[in-house]
């Protein structure tokens, strides 16, 4: 049994109050302001291959590929100095569409990995003839 997923967001839009003091990777950041965020055309793609274990489903391999097109990102008063919060904001706008293209195996083996144990863990709860009673008219 397969289960092919294919969601897609063309404009995801976020955006916060924050205020921040903390230490990442020895630098210290702090700021009070706010952050926005606009994802295009995030999509995440999932190929959940099942098998039946007794009267159970489990999942056999999990396949996955996220995909994020562009980032608009924006954060002020980092350090209270809105130059320093718009280089950051373009530096994250840029950089995380890159990161997640280039480092498609490493994320793809954190989701598949993950998404594989809550599967099997929900799966262990109910029996197959339990979810074709879910999805079978009566």
């Amino acid at each position: 049994m397969n289960a092919y997923i294919d969601l897609s967001w063309p404009l995801t839009t976020a955006n916060t109050n924050y205020s921040l003091e903390c230490n990442v990777l020895n630098y210290d950041i702090h700021g009070d302001g706010n952050m926005d965020g606009i994802a295009h055309n995030f999509r995440t793609i999932m190929d959940v291959d099942l098998k039946l274990k007794g009267p159970y489903m489990q999942v056999r391999s999990v396949t996955s590929q996220i995909l994020l097109e562009a980032l608009n990102f924006n954060v002020t008063d980092i350090y209270n100095d809105e130059d320093m919060s718009e280089r950051i904001s373009k530096t994250i706008s840029d950089v995380i569409p890159k990161l997640i293209a280039s480092n498609q195996n490493m994320i793809e083996y954190i989701i598949n990995t993950i998404a594989s144990q809550i599967l099997n863990k929900y799966l262990l709860t109910i029996t197959f003839m339990d979810i074709l009673k879910g999805i079978s008219p009566i």
